[in-house]
């Protein structure tokens, strides 16, 4: 019997992969498969391997699978470039993307956002403006996780002149806005006592289709309690119930 191709292994990987409950159950996998005596398995199934690492932040072994791989492809290095990101681990992040740039390669989306967001979580916001402002120089397009990484660090910073330039080169650039982006524009907003205009916001974007969810009304309904306009706090409460939602303890108002 021929031993399974690389897509048919890759999703059984993948899927064995997503029910190992620990981190523990993940490195025997990684052990059995990187046998001395069994055959490397393709890159496909490598990647896969690594992403799952990946997830489960267990970066020394997603360093070691790095280590023993014969050769690495864009995605190898993304889901390398992401972990560190995410781990707040910049320099590592930053030698992935220079090993990426000497095999020829160039970063892709995925990597220069993962880079935003890691400067974002960092505070150091002029570094992800900059990478923002590079992508497409670079013929790389940003995504709507892109925009709301920007957006999220530039409110949390308090830089909300800034977010709403962001916000209206986003749309019109056609990248739809979702929950995640109007729920970080709406608090920002509410955050800077400014509820009118986040109502406002609110209000075209459900024209254009947008169903606000839990996060963006709490904030809307905080926003109008933080500045004593209590009567239209009651209003968008009443038509958050009208649309079948449930009052949390937070916002009982009386």
């Amino acid at each position: 019997m021929p031993p399974p191709t690389p897509a048919p292994l890759s999703r059984l990987l993948a899927a064995i992969s997503a029910a190992a409950s620990s981190p523990a159950d993940l490195r025997r996998l990684s052990h059995l498969l990187l046998s001395p005596s069994a055959p490397l398995p393709p890159i496909r199934c490598l990647n896969t391997l690594l992403m799952a690492l990946a997830r489960h932040r267990m970066l020394p072994d997603m360093e070691s699978l790095a280590s023993r791989m014969p050769a690495r492809n864009l995605r190898t290095y993304t889901t390398l470039i992401n972990a560190y990101c995410l781990a707040g681990d910049l320099p590592a992040a930053k030698r992935h993307l220079s090993a990426l740039l000497r095999a020829g390669l160039e970063p892709d989306s995925h990597a220069y956002t993962s880079f935003v967001v890691g400067y974002c979580r960092a505070g150091l916001l002029t570094h992800a403006c900059r990478v923002f402002v590079l992508m497409p120089l670079r013929g790389c397009a940003r995504t709507v996780f892109t925009y709301t990484a920007l957006l999220q660090g530039l409110c949390g910073a308090g830089m909300l002149r800034e977010a709403l330039v962001v916000f209206s080169g986003m749309r019109a650039a056609g990248c739809m806005p979702d929950p995640h982006v109007y729920s970080t524009i709406v608090q920002g907003l509410c955050g800077a006592g400014r509820p009118r205009e986040a109502d406002a916001l609110l209000a075209e974007a459900i024209e254009e289709g947008f169903k606000p969810n839990v996060v963006v009304y709490n904030a809307l309904i905080d926003g109008y309690c933080s500045t004593g306009d209590m009567e239209l706090a009651l209003e968008v409460l009443r038509g958050w119930i009208a649309k079948g939602a449930h009052r949390t303890s937070a916002h009982i108002l009386s």
